[in-house]
């Protein structure tokens, strides 16, 4: 069960469609398939949103350290200069936490709006294209 799940959850996202993104008609079938094979539309759903919290949460923890790492770094051997002095780029936790948490449900619903739809599609209209 579990490889179906993975094998589903393996579907590429095509380009968006009407400002939504959708799944590939690859995806779609395979998505269908697996439904047709017993896995539950919830299983497949929650495949999908995993992986989106996955894509996303490794985005942000490579995003915090090059920013901590190398941005600052430079931006401290580099400051700005304003007429009032030098400014330098700080890392507020607080606004980290709150762009993180808006960045981590933005993923998820981006990720579950092109899986309901096809969810929603009957089988042999996945079959068929």
């Amino acid at each position: 069960m579990l490889n179906s799940i993975i094998y589903c959850s393996s579907g590429q996202v095509s380009q968006p469609q009407s400002g939504l993104s959708s799944l590939s008609a690859s995806a779609t079938f395979q998505c269908k398939a697996a439904t047709t094979f017993g896995i539950k539309p919830h299983s497949i759903t929650l495949s999908y949103l995993i992986r989106s919290l996955f894509y996303a949460t490794v985005g942000l923890i490579a995003a915090v350290l090059v920013f901590k790492y190398v941005v600052i770094p430079v931006e401290i051997r580099y400051p700005f200069h304003f007429p009032f002095g030098p400014a330098f780029l700080t890392i507020v936790f607080s606004r980290t936490v709150l762009i993180a948490s808006i960045l981590l449900v933005v993923s998820l619903v981006a990720a579950f709006i092109p899986v309901w739809r096809v969810m929603r599609i009957k089988i042999l209209d996945a079959i068929w294209g």
